[in-house]
């Protein structure tokens, strides 16, 4: 048999192949599964922040007929992004 040697070349040649190819598999799975992961928690952030954005708009209509002054700092401190003081 004189294309032993290239038989042998080519199935070596074949078998890493195939490996690169489970390993690019396994690879594009993990990767996938990281970046719908970070797809949910973006989701869930921006409904969070919808809703928190949805309940200062409700404080700032009611507070619109209250006029309580401890609610206008908060709220100032709500919209400057600040902590409330105390």
């Amino acid at each position: 048999m004189k294309n032993d040697a290239m038989t042998t070349i080519l199935n070596f040649v074949l078998a890493v192949f195939i490996v690169f190819s489970i390993a690019f598999a396994m690879l594009f799975l993990w990767h996938n599964h990281q970046y719908r992961a970070l797809q949910f928690r973006a989701q869930n952030i921006q409904v969070v922040s919808l809703k928190a954005q949805a309940l200062l708009r409700d404080v700032i209509n009611y507070n619109a007929t209250a006029k309580s002054p401890e609610l206008n700092q908060l709220l100032q401190n709500a919209v400057n992004g600040q902590a409330p003081t105390k």
